[in-house]
């Protein structure tokens, strides 16, 4: 689909596609537990009402929202709360401990309102791994060896070199940087945070089963703080994202 598609919100799409999930999930599924709304291109008036009304005719149980910035939230919590309809149940933003959460504000809402948080793309698709810190550095050799010198080689470089403090900072408490990177996306500020991570193997699924028992300690938070500061100088966060989709790297 065009991301035009992708992200129409309106009511008589999300009809659709609710009816196209139910049919492929099939009478064993019977209802949808949760329908996430990814993006926005209309009105919470609009799209609000269909959500109730598709929760009320037994359609799905509730329903969340992705990528809200913190003046959507507002917009859709105030037509629910104007017009007496229910609330999205969920917000996903973008977060990991490279990015940060992506719009803060509209997470602390999310928050205070009792909605879940629902993070995606913990390991930044990738980059907050030891494998893809040496892809990466693979990446950068490979283009000095063909004169290639550039400010953007420069930051990731160094960006590579705060990754490796990162691990090295893990590998001291037993365990590694994927593990670092969901363990602080869990326990962000203390908000009520389900982390949506993709292990493709075993070695992977065990990596979220740990960091699900680390509790990140203050020194650690404060080091990960201090390493967001120099990412975002250095345009680190861009740069590895991009090159993390040129690489087709999904373990997020």
């Amino acid at each position: 689909e065009t991301e035009d598609r992708r992200i129409d919100t309106s009511p008589e799409r999300i009809r659709r596609q609710v009816e196209k999930s139910l049919r492929l999930l099939g009478e064993d599924v019977g209802i949808i537990d949760l329908y996430q709304l990814h993006g926005k291109n209309y009105s919470g008036y609009l799209t609000a009402p269909v959500m109730n009304e598709l929760i009320k005719e037994g359609k799905i149980r509730a329903y969340g929202v992705s990528n809200y910035s913190v003046w959507d939230m507002v917009d859709i919590l105030d037509v629910c709360e104007q017009e007496g309809l229910i609330k999205p149940a969920t917000t996903q933003p973008f977060a990991n401990a490279i990015h940060g959460f992506d719009d803060i504000e509209s997470a602390f809402m999310a928050h205070q309102e009792g909605m879940t948080i629902l993070a995606h793309s913990p390991l930044h698709k990738g980059m907050l791994s030891e494998a893809m810190i040496e892809a990466t550095d693979k990446y950068i050799k490979s283009r000095e060896e063909k004169g290639d010198e550039t400010t953007e080689l420069d930051n990731l470089r160094e960006g590579l070199d705060i990754l490796n403090e990162l691990s090295e900072r893990a590998l001291e408490a037993g365990h590694n940087l994927a593990r670092l990177g969901i363990a602080w996306t869990s326990m962000y500020l203390d908000m009520r945070t389900v982390v949506l991570s993709a292990p493709t193997d075993k070695s992977r699924l065990e990596d979220v089963r740990a960091s699900a028992n680390w509790r990140l300690d203050d020194e650690t938070l404060d080091a990960i703080d201090a390493a967001q500061a120099r990412f975002k100088k250095l345009n680190f966060n861009n740069m590895s994202l991009n090159l993390m989709k040129a690489m087709r790297a999904y373990y997020r």
